[in-house]
Formats: structure tokens, sequence, C-alpha cells
């Protein structure tokens, strides 16, 4: 068995489990052990896709039933758990269940538009993927809130539905110039050595950056530029591994989280944290 890299000591531990139990290329028997850490659990529960029936129960299990808000909240659940989970007391759990975007089965919408909490059925009202038939229901809720909900994400409602919807426009907010420029490959690579920082970064949204010059990048003097190649697929494994280390958090979670984060990486993670 190979023997996993020796890595820097984590500043960030907490945060950098958190994030290696978010990646989609973490083998399951690591992220078995991974759940034994209550953050990086929870992050699981929340954000994997790939959850089984079996690997969910262990999460609410570990978790004695404390948990149960985050697989909620997990669009992809197994339809068992979900089932698990519409039985819940608590109010948010349901909720989180009737809103997300995925489909539900019929029995389970038809609980959360006639749920006796108006946060469910407002969650309900949202949820674009639950039957018109249904949602038709919640246009006649006795609670205003779940009406102008329904109203708000029903864009295709019939005429008395629309005439609830909210007219309060969502804010939008400006992205810097960095985030909205876009070049062809061959200048922003000239970019890895302009002296403003945005330009640094924005030369590591090229997936093809070779990688002497994304591991100089690894090691810029500012966090921003750091965090980007800290994910870039051409960062050599030795130069992410010191990254792990980082003290800025958002680099670590970058490392963390890679998809190209090699296996012998994220046992070296698992092994530092005495998982």
């Amino acid at each position: 068995m190979q023997t996993p890299p020796r890595l820097p000591v984590p500043v960030h531990l907490d945060e950098v489990l958190n994030a290696l139990a978010r990646n989609a290329r973490l083998p399951v028997p690591l992220l078995r052990r991974l759940l034994q850490h209550g953050g990086a659990r929870e992050e699981a529960a929340r954000w994997r896709s790939d959850l089984t029936e079996q690997v969910a129960l262990e999460i609410d299990t570990l978790g004695n039933g404390k948990a149960s808000h985050a697989p909620a909240c997990n669009p992809d659940l197994p339809v068992g758990m979900k089932r698990r989970l519409a039985r819940s007391d608590d109010a948010a759990v349901r909720s989180a269940l009737a809103g997300r975007d995925a489909p539900l089965p019929r029995d389970l919408v038809e609980a959360f538009v006639a749920d006796p909490s108006a946060q469910v059925r407002q969650a309900a009202a949202a949820n674009r993927r639950s039957p018109s038939d249904l949602r038709a229901r919640l246009a006649t809720d006795p609670d205003p809130a779940v009406r102008a909900e329904l109203a708000q994400w029903w864009t295709d409602a019939p005429e008395e539905v629309r005439r609830e919807r909210a007219h309060e426009e969502n804010r939008k907010w400006p992205g810097s110039p960095a985030d909205n420029a876009v070049f062809p490959p061959e200048t922003m690579r000239r970019f890895a050595t302009d002296p403003d920082p945005r330009m640094r970064a924005l030369a590591l949204r090229d997936p093809e950056l070779p990688a002497e010059l994304v591991e100089r990048l690894a090691q810029d003097d500012e966090a921003r530029v750091r965090r980007e190649a800290a994910a870039h697929p051409n960062l050599p494994a030795p130069a992410g591994l010191l990254l792990l280390g980082d003290a800025d958090m958002r680099t670590a979670q970058a490392v963390a989280g890679s998809p190209h984060l090699p296996r012998e990486a994220m046992e070296a993670i698992l092994a530092v944290a005495e998982l």
C-alpha cells in the first residue's frame, strides 16, 4: 500500500475537512471515515449528489437526528431518506425538503401543500418541479406569504395567480471587471505576470495554462491568486499539498475540494485529522 504523502498541518483543518467532504472524487471508504467529523458529515449530507440510502442513513444515525436539516437540503437525497425526513416534527426540515427544485414523489408534495406549517407550504410554493395541479391548491392558501411565494416562482401560472405576483425585482450586483472579461487563452496567459492581482487570477481561468505558470501563481503574495491556482487542473501535486497549509482559508478549501486532488493526499488529510 502506498504511503500517504506528508502534509503541512492545515491552518484551517476543519474547513479543509469540510471541503474534502464536498469533493465528488472522494472514494466511499474515505467518505465513511470522514463522517466521524461533525462539520464534514453535515457538508457531505448537504452537498453530495452520490449518497446512497445506506450512507444517508449512516449520516443521520451518526448525527443522532440533529443533522437532519442538512440532508433535507440535498436535492439528490435518496427517496427513502426523503420519506424518512418528511415525517420529522421539525418544520424547518420539512420545508427544506419541500423547497428543493428537485422532483418529489407526488404523495410527499400533497403532504407539503397541505402541511399545517405555513413555512412548509411557502417552501412548496417555490418548488418549480411540483405538479401544477398541486401547486394550484396554494393559490387560495390562507397565508398571504404563501400566495406571494407561489406567484413569484410559478411564472406560467394562471392569471389569477399571477396577479398576486410580487413586484419587487431582484437586486443586481455587478461583478468585478476581471470576472466579466472574456479573452482568448493566449491573452490570458500574458496576464500571469500582470502587476494587478485580479488579472493574474484571471490568467488561471485558462485550463491549458502551463504547469510551471500555475505553480508560480500558487506562490503568489495575493490570496485571491493562490485561491484560483489551488483549483487549477495543471497545478503540480506537491504545490497543491503545500497550499493545504495556506493561511488563507478559502485557498486551503479550494485544494481540498478540487477534483484533481490525489487519493493519497485525501488519505493524508484524514491522517492529520486522526480520522
